[in-house]
């Protein structure tokens, strides 16, 4: 990879790091059922003594219809918050994560070609889906899968196939900076 694109893709990696991180986040973190259920049972004891506090003088209209709309409406938020209770899933509502990942790898193999890397390309390989996670996901053709871990089973201890570049490393013992010289006698 050229290096004028290092610095790019490396604060792109790391924002990616960051969403991967908070979509766990979200996905791991359970609603707790005791909270679950004393939402719904409130809501039921509300719903269930609301009409014995309209006054009868009022009419039909605040006995039934108001009644009739406010069930409707907080039954249809309570419904709102259990579908947003995950909203990583499999349902034709809920955010589709297999289908951004294809599009994110997509790109990475585009970028990667537009920049000249011809090694990310033969180092991966694109597998189809599983059959059963084909079903899932409707419009995901297939997944990069590293080479190296796809003709070994999974088992090669190698992850990255080519010749790993040397590069000179210094720490801060040897890199000593002394500008004693340039410093005015008030510093």
């Amino acid at each position: 990879m050229a290096e004028r694109f290092f610095s790019g893709m490396a604060s792109r990696m790391l924002q990616l790091n960051k969403i991967l991180n908070t979509v766990v986040q979200i996905v791991s973190t359970p609603l707790p059922f005791p909270y679950f259920h004393l939402c719904k049972s409130l809501l039921f004891v509300y719903l269930l003594s609301f009409p014995f506090f309209i006054d009868i003088s009022l009419g039909i209209w605040a006995n039934c219809g108001e009644l009739c709309f406010l069930t409707i409406a907080l039954l249809g938020l309570d419904s709102i918050a259990t579908e947003l209770e995950n909203p990583f899933g499999c349902d034709s509502n809920d955010l589709s994560i297999a289908d951004d990942i294809h599009k994110l790898e997509k790109e990475t193999l585009f970028y990667s070609r537009m920049i000249g890397d011809t090694r990310l390309e033969d180092s991966f390989l694109w597998t189809p889906l599983p059959h059963h996670i084909a079903q899932i996901c409707p419009g995901v053709t297939g997944y990069f899968v590293l080479k190296t871990q796809w003709e070994s089973n999974g088992s090669s201890p190698e992850v990255y196939p080519f010749k790993r570049i040397e590069r000179e490393i210094i720490t801060d013992a040897e890199f000593v900076h002394d500008d004693r010289d340039h410093m005015s006698e008030d510093s």
